[in-house]
């Protein structure tokens, strides 16, 4: 827990998912985290992880939009389209969103070419 928000390291995964959740775990980390906020549960991104393998929605290439909908664990997955006073009234609301991005149009991001995802409380 960090300022009582659930915290995971996607670098700090063991077993068989290390290397990927290490380079591509970003989605599964952010997911697990948001849900542990909602649900009051211990959700860890290695459920989550091999969730969206047998899925599809998460592999090594990283996160696909099925990843987030986590309806399973009683969670409506809404999604702000990219709309700023939207994700700022979700946030404001005490609402854990999760938010993909890279630096800039075409731009690698600090983390990877193809964009990180993290959480915001």
């Amino acid at each position: 827990m960090v300022n009582g928000n659930p915290y995971y390291s996607q670098k700090r995964v063991g077993g068989s998912l290390h290397d990927t959740m290490y380079s591509s775990g970003c989605g599964p980390t952010a997911t697990a985290m948001a849900l542990s906020k909602v649900t009051g549960k211990n959700i860890k991104p290695e459920t989550i992880a091999k969730d969206g393998l047998k899925n599809g929605s998460w592999d090594s290439e990283g996160a696909r939009a099925g990843l987030f909908n986590q309806s399973k664990y009683g969670v409506k997955t809404v999604s702000s389209g990219g709309d700023f006073n939207k994700f700022d009234k979700m946030v404001s609301a005490g609402i854990p969103t999760t938010v993909s991005g890279t630096i800039g149009k075409g731009e690698d991001s600090p983390y990877t070419s193809a964009g990180h995802i993290v959480t915001v409380f």
